[in-house]
């Protein structure tokens, strides 16, 4: 296996007044990693005669080379395999990571902030269609995938949270009291796209379906639900 990695980040910050004023920070970073397998990618046709060879006989050498899988059997045989697999997006792949993060300070009283998040999701191999196989009188819809490997992205993740501090000082503590609404639009997480129900034909956007993870917040139904925090930190 080979592969590669590439990118920058980016970073602008703007530090805590100590009376009032602005303050936060914008990070981004867009990276590519990709990779190959060096594998041999094989026809219906290949794969059966290969599956064939290895079922019922043994592998009594094997020559990887540069290019090529070289396998002798105990019968005689000799199968040569060439190395075709292409680069592909590697698992954690994400093109863009966006975040911003900014507030505004009133002396030692209060604070109010923001933070934005988007994030570019994993690649995966679509499925682009399908082939009725008639299964005991039952019509089963077997799933076509893409030839090409991680050729498709997950939908993007967006997240924005605010919070509000009150701050107190006393003789024997410093007080903060805030109150924090985490994913005010209840997005949610998309971690696959392969829910496919071989009951029924390939449909774009329908079947498969998306399926997603409320990581960061609630569903209540089919309402998405952000995630209301409060409480009171003391530094003595």
């Amino acid at each position: 296996m080979s592969g590669w990695s590439k990118g920058f980040e980016l970073m602008i910050k703007k530090e805590i007044p100590e009376d009032s004023g602005f303050f936060g920070w914008i990070s981004y970073t867009n990276s590519l990693t990709k990779r190959n397998r060096n594998q041999p990618l094989l026809n219906n046709t290949e794969l059966q005669a290969h599956n064939e060879l290895a079922k019922n006989h043994r592998v009594l050498y094997q020559d990887v080379s540069k290019d090529y899988y070289t396998n002798v059997y105990d019968n005689g045989n000799v199968e040569v395999l060439k190395k075709n697999s292409k680069e592909e997006y590697y698992d954690l792949d994400r093109t863009h990571m966006f975040s911003l993060v900014g507030g505004w300070k009133h002396k030692d009283q209060w604070q109010i902030g923001t933070r934005i998040i988007h994030l570019t999701n994993y690649a995966y191999t679509p499925i682009v269609g399908s082939e009725l196989t008639p299964v005991n009188s039952v019509n089963l819809y077997t799933p076509t995938y893409s030839n090409d490997i991680r050729s498709a992205r997950l939908p993007s993740y967006n997240q924005i949270d605010i919070r509000f501090d009150r701050f107190i000082s006393t003789s024997w503590a410093k007080l903060d009291l805030y109150v924090e609404i985490i994913n005010l639009t209840g997005n949610r997480i998309a971690v696959t796209k392969n829910l496919y129900n071989t009951l029924a034909p390939y449909i774009p956007n329908v079947n498969p379906a998306t399926g997603y993870i409320n990581q960061n917040g609630l569903e209540v139904g089919k309402t998405k639900v952000p995630m209301f925090n409060f409480g009171i930190q003391m530094q003595f």
